[in-house]
């Protein structure tokens, strides 16, 4: 499992982060370098996946004709993101044995005349409020809303990464979603609260994708080569965030 992060400004755009590597979780070993996020332009919007390695180019291999619209691809997505599982597990696709995935669709909703986000989990997830600290277990196959303008991460990275990369600072939207990629990364191998029982990961590079009204785009706004296929990832290795803001910060 790795990092996915997400922000949603309901009337100006939706902004999504993810890490690019595929890792086997029992060992950490790099598997590849990949893009966890995907735009939509036709559908004015993006969706972000982590966990079961390549589940995205199932889903967007089997997006039924029908979905013209972000609200079309809310309706089917939970049993899109069911059928995905249930082929790369039939296909004999899976790289191991770990089934849960998270996946995030972002985007302009012609009902509400806002931009929203939804997630559907594959398994039963604890849910930490970041305000409130208040728990609750979101079911699978269901598309659970994002609330709007609180930055949601799917995987809460330890304090210490979070203190070293500076998210205590105000930053612009896509700094903050960068720097909570570079905590990810900063807790890789660490074994973190409610999420497993082995070490996560994440790196490779930092991934953002921007979904505004008729426009989308992403770019890489961080890259780790030092995390190298074959081995698991090392935070030591490489810098922590972006020489942009290490500059600034200077």
């Amino acid at each position: 499992m790795s990092i996915l992060t997400a922000v949603v400004r309901p009337q100006e755009f939706a902004l999504i982060a993810a890490d690019g590597v595929s890792t086997d979780p029992r060992t950490g070993n790099v598997h590849q370098y990949l893009e966890k996020v995907r735009v939509y332009p036709s559908l004015d919007c993006a969706i972000g996946i982590t966990g079961m390695g390549k589940m995205e180019n199932i889903i967007d291999r089997f997006i039924p004709p029908s979905v013209r619209e972000f609200d079309h691809l809310i309706e089917v997505l939970p049993e899109l993101v069911r059928y995905a599982q249930k082929h790369m597990i039939e296909s004999g696709l899976l790289m191991c044995d770990d089934i849960r995935s998270n996946v995030l669709a972002a985007g302009w909703s012609n009902g509400a005349q806002e931009f929203k986000a939804f997630r559907v989990l594959t398994y039963p997830k604890v849910s930490i409020n970041g305000e409130t600290g208040e728990r609750t277990t979101l079911e699978a196959w269901v598309a659970h809303e994002i609330a709007p303008y609180s930055t949601w991460e799917s995987c809460a990275s330890d304090p210490e990464s979070r203190k070293a990369c500076g998210l205590d600072q105000a930053d612009d939207e896509a700094s903050v979603l960068t720097r909570i990629v570079c905590a990810a990364r900063q807790s890789s191998g660490k074994i973190l609260q409610d999420e497993m029982d082995y070490p996560y990961n994440a790196g490779g590079f930092a991934q953002l994708a921007l979904v505004e009204r008729g426009h989308c785009r992403t770019w890489i706004s961080m890259s780790w080569p030092e995390d190298v296929i074959g081995e698991p990832i090392d935070p030591t290795r490489g810098a922590i965030l972006p020489s942009y803001m290490t500059e600034n910060a200077e």
